[in-house]
């Protein structure tokens, strides 16, 4: 029986070509984008995390309300504390994330990511080495010997040496055996090479107010997140270093993991959704309309004595079939489109090597086909069930009155439709805008790259001054500078006092800061507002300086002139050293505002200084190159990297790009979004076209006779053209009313991600209002058109 139903579904699916070929067409993409999407958002959101009862896992952060970054990370002392005296907690590790060491003798220099770790860090998420040991409490407690490397560096770097154990490479210039491998981490710091130590002996690692660890939590069970928060602010407040107002927040580790990509994701899914939504609606709308057209067939079958059930399962049968064809089409639409996600460069991804098409969405892809079928078979087989089988047997043709179902259709893939054009309009004009910001500096002729030389003496200043009077006499260059910041990327985080009014301890004022080379506003390109740039005469000797932007005045200085005040800078961080009281520096110049963390991000408070003058040494580590040319900057690339090697033959030379490239980079997310909305923007507005074209063809089709009669009764063409588009456009004009209600709504949700415009933008409405009608329009009008070119004899004569 199952074998004569598939036999008799694939000769009808035959039969019908233009059905079969858009019915697949249209299931293949909504589906495929469906399991696409799916399955980033499976791997990703959905996924628990790797480890021992991941839901008792948390990162600790302080909260401190007068500061606007609000989550701040936490010192040495701070993390001691909590280990000694959280009774809440089974376990509590540090780590400091993401800093670079520099591997020789395994080819071309390069600088590997290393992140150092307590020694409770992997007891406490039960991850056991791969090969090897971790380190031993006794040598967290010295800075060399051994070391554990990464899943990613065994196989990417070492290339799976099985002998790898007591094998040594060469590490800041040190040779050191090889101890462990860790296994393939996807759920944390799963792109480093190197796992290190933090050393608790180091002096910066005793400073309170040194806030650069990243904690971990594991909660004892039974232990509420609230009632952990309560003890540990209650712990971190007892020490008189700590500001009266500061809190702790517990956030599950894999709210931390996911980020921000968690609401794109989330945006993303619902566009793809509205999409599958939509795509369902025309191939309902086409399974209705030719099975209004078998009602003959149907009636017959019947009169010889079939049973409703056996019809029902005929066309489950042929729905089945259908939506099998257009599921494993779109699953091959669907690793294209992870492909295409995982090779576009989105860095926030987590777990980005290990997505891909697995079981739970091949099975909610099974689940969406099999209630697909069935909803498509059984809403004709009611209309069967109301059928006159005398009239029917006798006129020959089908009598179950016009379609209103197929005018609901049409309102609510039009709404779908409005709300993606919408969201896909909003996302654009933010784009465009954020790409128009104009960044405070000229990226263009401009190229960079990042420098890890470890020097932490007075040398580095000599390297640096070698190196820019080298760079400075290239052919084809203008400007080179040095700094420790990158302009539109990253910037740190620095705490000042004034000497013209009286400051707060208790409330530490900071501010993004950058240590910078004379020459860094020539090579960017920032103006000059007020003063003087830096000159080789800012030097060590000299008396400290300071140059300030213009938020900073209009900030600390409104209405003032700053030239001559004084601010004292305390830089904080790894590896500095404690050299006295901050001194205080002359203010000496304005500069513009620049965007200094990424072009969506307001400019804010920045203070810039000769690193010449950086009494701790800890500048000249590393440092980011600007080197600005007279043509293309990609052509001075090999010849800047010579220079830098012909200095220092075993320096790494990280991440040599354009600014421009830099700006870009950070933008990927949204380029992501845009790309992703905005193509499933397009695909609804396609099958929006489609099905409302069916509607009005088919509701034509259907009123042959009613039309011709009123041709016949001397009704004109363009009456009958009138009357058509008017019905098509009254369902258009339902559909835009509830999708713009919902725009509304919906709009509000994403109010994070736009940009320069509000949720309500009236621009963005009203194109996306206009595009859908003019769309809407002229999908009706080709059916109407042809209709009121109808012969009326032939009309009269369908019967």
């Amino acid at each position: 029986m199952i074998l004569q139903d598939l036999r008799y579904s694939v000769r009808q699916l035959y039969r019908n070509p233009t059905f079969t070929v858009i019915s697949v067409l249209t299931l293949t993409l909504g589906i495929g984008a469906n399991t696409a999407i799916f399955t980033l958002v499976e791997n990703v959101l959905l996924r628990p995390l790797s480890f021992d009862h991941p839901e008792q896992l948390y990162v600790v952060h302080e909260i401190s309300n007068h500061n606007e970054t609000a989550k701040l990370r936490l010192s040495g002392p701070d993390f001691d504390d909590l280990r000694e005296n959280a009774r809440s907690l089974e376990a509590v590790s540090a780590v400091i994330p993401y800093f670079t060491y520099t591997l020789t003798g395994e080819g071309e220099p390069r600088n590997l990511k290393v992140t150092a770790m307590t020694k409770d860090f992997f007891p406490l998420l039960g991850i056991h080495p791969l090969m090897g040991r971790l380190y031993t409490p006794q040598e967290y407690h010295i800075d060399s010997g051994a070391v554990v490397i990464s899943h990613r560096m065994w196989v990417e770097q070492l290339n799976k040496d099985p002998h790898v154990i007591g094998r040594s490479i060469t590490l800041q210039g040190v040779s050191m055996p090889i101890i462990g491998v860790m296994p393939d981490l996807p759920d944390v710091f799963s792109d480093i090479d190197v796992w290190a130590k933090v050393i608790p002996d180091y002096e910066f690692m005793q400073w309170r107010k040194n806030k650069f660890l990243t904690v971990y939590a594991r909660l004892k069970p039974g232990v509420t997140r609230q009632q952990a928060e309560q003890e540990l602010t209650s712990i971190l407040t007892r020490s008189p270093e700590q500001p009266p107002n500061l809190s702790v927040e517990l956030v599950p580790m894999k709210e931390e993991l996911t980020g921000k990509i968690g609401t794109q994701l989330k945006l993303i899914m619902s566009a793809a959704l509205l999409v599958l939504i939509i795509a369902c609606i025309n191939v309902m709308y086409l399974l209705l309309a030719r099975m209004s057209e078998r009602v003959s067939e149907v009636a017959v079958r019947l009169s010889l004595g079939a049973k409703p059930q056996r019809i029902l399962k005929q066309f489950v049968t042929e729905n089945l079939l259908l939506a099998s064809i257009g599921a494993g089409l779109g699953m091959v639409l669907a690793v294209n489109i992870v492909h295409f996600v995982k090779s576009f460069g989105l860095t926030s991804l987590p777990r980005e090597q290990q997505i891909g098409i697995n079981i739970p969405v091949l099975g909610v892809m099974i689940g969406v086909i099999i209630v697909f079928s069935v909803v498509c078979a059984w809403i004709p087989a009611g209309m069967y069930n109301r059928l006159n089988l005398n009239v029917t047997l006798k006129s020959g043709r089908a009598s179950v009155g016009r379609p209103r179902g197929f005018r609901a259709l049409v309102i609510s893939e039009v709404s779908c439709a409005v709300v993606l054009v919408i969201v896909a309009g909003l996302l654009l004009r933010s784009f465009w805008l954020v790409q128009h910001v104009d960044p405070g500096f000229v990226p263009d002729h401009l190229l960079t790259a990042y420098l890890r030389t470890h020097y932490y003496d007075a040398t580095g200043a000599t390297f640096y001054n070698q190196l820019l009077e080298n760079l400075s006499h290239m052919p084809g260059v203008k400007h080179a500078a040095v700094a420790d910041c990158l302009p539109g990327a990253k910037a740190a985080t620095t705490n000042i006092d004034f000497s013209d009014r009286p400051n707060d301890p208790a409330h530490p004022i900071s501010v993004e800061g950058c240590w910078v080379s004379p020459d860094f506003f020539q090579s960017i390109g920032t103006s000059l507002e007020q003063g003087r740039f830096f000159s080789l005469a800012d030097n060590a000797d000299a008396p400290p300086v300071i140059i300030v932007n213009k938020a900073f005045v209009r900030t600390y200085w409104p209405d003032q002139n700053p030239i001559g005040k004084r601010i004292a800078v305390s830089y904080l961080g790894p590896g500095r050293k404690a050299i006295g009281p901050a001194r205080f520096r002359e203010v000496v110049g304005i500069v513009a505002d620049v965007k200094q963390r990424a072009l969506d991000l307001p400019a804010k408070p920045a203070l810039y200084m000769p690193f010449y003058q950086d009494e701790t040494n800890h500048v000249y580590a590393g440092m980011s190159i600007f080197v600005r040319t007279s043509g293309e900057p990609t052509q001075q690339a090999m010849a800047i990297r010579k220079v830098i090697q012909g200095m220092n033959p075993n320096q790494a030379i990280q991440q040599m790009r354009t600014m421009e490239d830099v700006l870009s980079s950070t933008l990927t997310s949204r380029k992501l979004s845009l790309i992703l909305v905005g193509a499933f923007a397009f695909l609804a507005l396609l099958l929006c076209a489609i099905g409302i074209y069916g509607t009005i063809a088919y509701s034509v089709s259907q009123r042959t006779r009613e039309l011709g009669l009123r041709l016949a009764l001397g009704a004109t063409r363009g009456k009958l053209l009138e009357l058509i588009m008017r019905e098509g456009m009254l369902l258009v004009a339902i559909g835009l009313a509830v999708g713009l209600a919902v725009s509304f709504m919906v709009s509000r949700m994403i109010s994070s991600m736009l940009f320069g415009i509000t949720s309500f933008d009236p621009v963005t409405f009203m194109m996306a209002s206009v595009i859908l009608c003019i769309i809407a329009a002229a999908a009706c009008f080709f059916p109407a058109l042809k209709s009121s070119r109808m012969d009326p004899l032939e009309a009269l004569r369908v019967e």
